[in-house]
């Protein structure tokens, strides 16, 4: 999974504010070159932000409890609140990530359609219904009428043409191109990319959304295994301070 370098580096600044201040002014720029190098010789971004949250998380942790000695109940609630804050942005952003890159390659198949004015379908039908291609990464592509009337395509939905709702074609008209996630049948979620083509009607191209929502709830689980060792560590630091306290 890719994430541009910009939108990275800004995720995993806001990470630091984890440590306490002075470990930020000494440490935090050897730390973002070092996320820059990581990022600029790694292709799974995605991987790459997992196991550096849960370093910042370990490191921050231990780097907090060393500044202050002794941690407090309020420094361990305000680090809880903002590891919570920061597990939720971070799983937004992946989510949005995994999605987007859903309506990748159909707005590459539609754009080629709309600027050379050939629909680029080949002689293999995909049935879009069938496990092999709800759970792959493979697209099709199809042209519609004026009206949204699907005219040909290369995919097929229980071997019919697709014909996807025809009010979406009026947002294309408006817009020039329309994303939307198309669910013909449960099990079946399809991103779908739109734009009116010069000669008259529709090209939309689409691809499966349930690798994608797969990779997000593997990703949510992750995240609430990190959040519970981080509440599972606080409520253990909290107890032996206070049994140090009234030792």
């Amino acid at each position: 999974m890719k994430i541009s370098g910009a939108k990275f580096l800004r995720v995993y600044a806001w990470m630091l504010q984890l440590y306490p201040p002075r470990f930020r002014a000494k440490h935090e720029a050897q730390l973002l070159d070092a996320a820059r190098l990581q990022h600029g010789e790694t292709e799974n971004h995605g991987a790459l932000a997992c196991a550096l949250l849960g370093d910042t998380m370990k490191a921050s942790l231990r780097e907090n409890l060393r500044d202050s000695g002794v941690a407090s109940t309020a420094s361990l609630l305000g680090f809880a609140a903002f590891f919570t804050l920061l597990l939720f942005v971070v799983m937004l952003c992946m989510q949005q990530v995994w999605r987007r890159g859903a309506d990748k390659a159909p707005q590459q198949l539609v754009t080629e359609a709309r600027s050379t004015g050939v629909v680029p379908m080949d002689g293999e039908v995909r049935e879009i219904s069938s496990p092999a291609w709800v759970d792959g990464r493979d697209t099709f592509v199809a042209t519609y009428d004026a009206n949204g009337n699907v005219q040909a395509s290369n995919g097929r939905f229980h071997g019919a043409l697709p014909q996807p709702p025809r009010g979406i074609f009026q947002m294309m008209q408006k817009r020039s191109e329309h994303k939307v996630t198309w669910q013909p049948q449960r099990g079946v979620r399809v991103a779908l990319v739109g734009q009116p083509l010069p000669q008259g009607g529709y090209v939309v191209a689409g691809q499966s959304l349930i690798p994608g929502e797969a990779s997000t709830f593997s990703f949510y689980r992750l995240v609430l295994a990190m959040w519970g060792l981080m509440v599972l560590s606080l409520a253990t630091i909290a107890v032996w301070t206070r049994r140090q306290r009234t030792a």
